[in-house]
Order: structure tokens, then C-alpha cells, then sequence
């Protein structure tokens, strides 16, 4: 099976659904967020409005005050609306946060096993790819001896040997091999194809 082929099996990842929930998950954390902060601000605003009430001259009845907010129905309700929001957010964010972990497990095991199998498929390749580059290797030798050149101050040009074995590598070996070459870098082939030659001796 060539890498194009295994790529395209392991193309759907991680189920679309997973990203989704999460992303619904982390929403619903948000949204218990406000209203956490929605039953605090009603339950401030009516234990103001009570300790506004029994004011007076700027002296407050404490104990009046406390009365009057334990007998108020109202704000029980609202904390324990506020306490039930901030663990439902909790637990919504946790539940966003896991979500997001397996799906980042899955694509980095799913990247592994794409990995392992493109391994294979360049060990399998390698000796198909020597073995082209052998039916080749007299021309490519003498190309190497005639463009890699001295210039006047002894350093070796290797400009145009450089650009042969990119015409070699892309428009020659590439599209012989076929589209599996392309799991082989081109520092890779130039290194086997520098290898060959130099067993030429």
C-alpha cells in the first residue's frame, strides 16, 4: 500500500463530533459562568436593598438585617442556583478539557501509526530507488566530473552539479519511482546518488 494511500485512510482523524462537543462543552461552561455570576448579583442586590431598608442615620440594625435576609425566600434559591452553576461549569469545563486531550491523543497515534507505516514504505522503496539510480550512475558521475568546477580561487562550484541533480532527482527519478518518492527528501536522494557515484571509484 503506497503512502497516498494510507494517508488517505487515515485522513478522518479524529471524529468531527468530538471537536464539536467539546467546543459545546466549553460553551456551556461559559454560559453557567454568567449565570453563576447572575444569581450572585440578584442575591447582593437584595441583601443590599434589605440592609438599605434597616438603615437609618447611617446606623444599620445588624441583627434586624440578619432576620430579614435569612426569612428572605429568595436568596437561598439564588445560591443554591449560583452553587449548582459553578459546579455545572466545572464539570462542563473538565468534560471540554478531556474531550480536547483525547482528540490531541488520537491525532498524535494516528500520526505514530502514519509515521511507522511511511517507514516501512521507505525501506521497502530504498533498494528500488538504488537500484535506479545504479542504470544511471555512469551518466551522473560524469556530469558530477564536468560541472562541479574550481574557480579562481581554488574553491570548488558546486552550483551547477547542484542543479543536475535536481533535474535528476525531480524530473527523472520522482516520477520513475512514482509518488512514494516523495517520502524521501531530497537531501536524502542526493546522499544515495553521491554514495553510488563514489563507489564507482
Amino acid at each position: 500500500m503506497g503512502s497516498r494511500e494510507l494517508q488517505a485512510r487515515m485522513k478522518p482523524a479524529t471524529p468531527v463530533w468530538l471537536s464539536i462537543s467539546a467546543g459545546a462543552a466549553l460553551l456551556a461552561a461559559c454560559a453557567f459562568l454568567v449565570l453563576a455570576a447572575e444569581f450572585t448579583r440578584k442575591t447582593d442586590r437584595i441583601i443590599s436593598s434589605i440592609s438599605s431598608r434597616y438603615t437609618i442615620g447611617g446606623w444599620r440594625n445588624e441583627s434586624v438585617v440578619e432576620e430579614a435576609i435569612s426569612s428572605d425566600p429568595s436568596i437561598p434559591r439564588y445560591r443554591t442556583g449560583r452553587t449548582i452553576s459553578f459546579i455545572a461549569s466545572g464539570v462542563f469545563f473538565a468534560g471540554s478539557v478531556g474531550l480536547l486531550a483525547y482528540e490531541m491523543s488520537q491525532k498524535r497515534k494516528k500520526a505514530a501509526i502514519l509515521e511507522g507505516m511511511e517507514g516501512e514504505t521507505k525501506l521497502r522503496l530504498t533498494p528500488e530507488i538504488r537500484g535506479f539510480i545504479t542504470l544511471h550512475v555512469a551518466t551522473l558521475a560524469q556530469k558530477r566530473m564536468e560541472l562541479r568546477v574550481s574557480n579562481a580561487y581554488g574553491v570548488i562550484d558546486e552550483g551547477a552539479w547542484h542543479q543536475e541533480l535536481v533535474y535528476f532527482v525531480n524530473r527523472v527519478l520522482r516520477p520513475a519511482i512514482g509518488p512514494d518518492a516523495e517520502l524521501f527528501t531530497f537531501v536524502e536522494l542526493k546522499a544515495m546518488i553521491e554514495k553510488q557515484i563514489s563507489m564507482l571509484g
